[in-house]
């Protein structure tokens, strides 16, 4: 946190930054503690799920949908649902809740990200 004071020097004036470690207290505490251990597990599989995995999995999944619209642009006789399938089917390495890269679909990424996003909901109370 950003702490800024003024110090008056005479008729000068100057503001410094001072930074300040948050303090979090009672429920907050607990739900932000929360947030930042929270796992979900896909096709046996463990993912972090917190703030920055939801990031990255959803940066994976919005390049797959890239991919999925250049496939449609380049060729007139694909399908959407061919298009879909033949991305999300494809893997890529992806480091797991217990610090081994394995291959996963895409369509995995995606139930993962489903699963992550629903539990943060249900630790913050929506």
């Amino acid at each position: 946190m950003l702490k800024y004071v003024r110090h008056s020097r005479g008729m000068l004036v100057s503001t410094d930054v001072i930074y300040k470690e948050d303090v979090i207290k009672g429920n907050k505490a607990k739900k932000k503690e929360a947030k930042n251990k929270l796992k979900v597990t896909v096709d046996n599989i463990d993912f972090d799920a917190d703030t920055e995995s939801i990031n990255y999995m959803s940066a994976v999944l919005s390049r797959a949908n890239g991919t999925i619209l250049e496939k449609l642009a380049k060729d007139s006789k694909l399908t959407m649902a061919d298009a879909y399938n033949d991305v999300y089917s494809s893997t890529i390495k992806w480091k797991c809740a217990d610090n081994i890269v394995r291959e996963v679909t895409i369509s995995t990424i995606a139930k993962a990200l489903d699963e992550a996003l629903g539990a943060i909901a249900n630790i913050i109370g929506i």
